[in-house]
């Protein structure tokens, strides 16, 4: 028995071409998108980097800009003092000029008035002008003493904070409150006054007897 011959259609060959066309297509296809959507990130990628590079050179400009401006800031501030208290020193010595010309003894009064350091013008309720320019208050005449802790060991008994009189140059007595006569016994009338005062007298007498 002859076995019947194996007939190809001629359409296979066409059609596993087509395929091969086909799939291959498909393949160009999706590797140009693909490197469509790759372009379009590295672009996109590009553009935020020079955002942010230019973000950056703004903000380094500005604080360049604002750092300029805060130290113009601080000069014209230390001018402006400067210039306080230069026109406060003039003043100063305008004030003495004037005093010395019309009245030279109050030119020492004036003179120890500044002198006072921070404690005696608040004791006495005097207004300190170095407040007004914020600068450090210390009582100058504690950097002139030539004592210290390092000087030398001082006995503890011998020791005193009082080791020079305050207002050395002043007549202490011309401060110090002496009560009249009259206000002497709490204003008593004058008769009472004086027999108060006979009697202390002859209370004294009595007692020089005994």
């Amino acid at each position: 028995m002859i076995a019947n011959p194996v007939h190809i259609n001629e359409n296979f060959a066409k059609l596993a071409e087509s395929l091969y066309l086909a799939d291959r297509t498909a393949r160009e296809a999706v590797e140009t998108r693909a490197q469509m959507e790759r372009r379009v990130a590295q672009n996109k990628k590009a553009e935020q980097e020079e955002k942010m590079r230019a973000m950056a050179a703004k903000a380094r400009q500005e604080r360049t800009i604002l750092k300029k401006v805060h130290e113009d800031d601080s000069v014209n501030q230390e001018a402006r003092e400067r210039d306080q208290i230069r026109r406060d020193r003039l003043d100063e010595h305008r004030r003495e000029r004037n005093i010395a010309r019309n009245n030279p003894d109050k030119l020492d009064r004036f003179k120890k008035g500044r002198e006072r350091d921070i404690s005696e013008k608040i004791a006495l309720g005097l207004p300190d002008a170095r407040a007004r320019h914020h600068e450090t208050q210390f009582d100058q005449r504690l950097f002139d003493q030539s004592k210290g802790l390092d000087s030398g060991g001082i006995d503890d008994e011998t020791y005193s904070a009082y080791d020079k009189p305050w207002r050395a140059q002043d007549n202490i007595q011309q401060h110090i409150y002496r009560p009249s006569k009259l206000h002497l016994f709490g204003g008593l009338d004058c008769s009472l006054q004086y027999l108060y005062i006979e009697g202390l007298k002859k209370l004294k007498v009595i007692r020089n007897c005994l």
